[in-house]
């Protein structure tokens, strides 16, 4: 039985107040057709459109319907007929997983192992807990420093550089003297056993005229000198603290090459 019931499709248009027979006049040329107008707030009017829902083709579905059956109809009968034997061809056989996998990236070059290129020193001591920043103290002793021409900085900043790699910190306080003995007895940690082994009186009167010619540098990193503080951005390298001082704001492992 043929269903001769018309269905619709309906949709809505807002538009200006004023502009209704324009929109109604675009939509009619598209086969819609004008079925109500509602005036709206605003100056606004709501117009709803309609036209028949266009029938399904059932002719064309059934045909293509068809021709799917027939083609599962045929690809079943050929495979009665080949007896489900596999005669298709096989695929390439695939590259082995170890032909396939990419090579290997070269290792990345290993660090340049540190080499220590500096003058020759000993540490003689080191006194933990110096200064209210409560520092190290080293006091380090070389008799290869070229103090005839200005080598013997960048020498002094060698070994400051060293001491750092040590410390795993440029925080830290040092003095580098070319007399082994200024070291001695200005440590806290070494002072008794000095005055014991040399006497007060040579600690109190020879000491201090050896120090202007050979207490060479003083560094301090950590601890400004000029406000008695701790201080993580305060670092100065003094040459001749007890003679006629040279200060230079400086800081292990800028500016400083080891091979110098």
């Amino acid at each position: 039985m043929v269903d001769k019931e018309v269905h619709y499709v309906t949709k809505t248009v807002t538009t200006v107040r004023g502009a209704e027979a324009r929109s109604i006049a675009k939509w009619e040329q598209q086969g819609w057709k004008c079925v109500s107008q509602l005036e709206l707030p605003m100056f606004r009017t709501q117009l709803t459109f309609r036209q028949v829902k266009p029938k399904p083709p059932w002719l064309v579905i059934g045909i293509a319907g068809g021709v799917v059956v027939i083609c599962f109809v045929v690809i079943l009968i050929m495979s009665l007929i080949t007896g489900g034997d596999d005669h298709s061809v096989k695929p390439a056989t695939m590259p082995t997983a170890a032909s396939t996998e990419p090579s290997p990236e070269p290792s990345a070059e290993p660090e340049e192992k540190y080499v220590y290129n500096g003058p020759q020193y000993e540490t003689v001591a080191v006194d933990a807990g110096r200064s209210p920043a409560a520092l190290n103290q080293y006091w380090i002793y070389s008799a290869a420093l070229d103090t005839a021409s200005d080598a013997y900085k960048d020498q002094i900043k060698s070994i400051l550089h060293d001491i750092a790699r040590t410390e795993g910190s440029a925080l830290f306080l040092a003095e580098v003297v070319m007399e082994r003995e200024i070291a001695l007895a200005e440590s806290p940690s070494t002072y008794e056993t000095f005055v014991r082994d040399y006497g007060e009186d040579y600690a109190i009167t020879a000491i201090p005229q050896k120090e202007p010619a050979g207490w060479i540098a003083s560094y301090a990193g950590g601890f400004d000198y000029n406000t008695g503080e701790a201080s993580d951005s305060a670092f100065e390298l003094t040459y001749w603290p007890a003679g006629s001082p040279e200060v230079e704001k400086w800081k292990p492992g800028e500016a400083h090459d080891d091979g110098q």
